[in-house]
C-alpha cells in the first residue's frame, strides 16, 4: 500500500471535524488526477476516520493538515 497524499486546507474556514463523518474543507494542494477536487472551492471529505483534536485528520485515503500561519 503506498502512503496517504498529505493536504494542506484553509483553516480560515469554518471546519467541523467528526469521526465518522466527511468534513468540509478548502483544500489548498490537493492532487487531481481524475478530475474529482478543486483547490478552488470548499469539499467534502470521505468519513473522517482519525481525528488528532487539534485540526489534522484522515480519511480513508489521504492526510489534512491545517495550514500554519506565515
Amino acid at each position: 500500500m503506498s502512503a496517504k497524499p498529505l493536504v494542506e486546507y484553509d483553516p480560515t474556514y469554518p471546519v467541523e471535524i467528526l469521526l465518522g463523518f466527511g468534513a468540509f474543507v478548502k483544500p489548498i494542494n490537493h492532487p487531481n488526477p481524475d478530475g474529482l477536487v478543486s483547490n478552488d472551492k470548499m469539499v467534502l471529505t470521505s468519513p473522517v476516520v482519525k481525528y488528532d483534536g487539534e485540526g489534522c485528520f484522515e480519511t480513508a485515503n489521504t492526510l489534512y493538515i491545517p495550514r500554519k500561519a506565515s
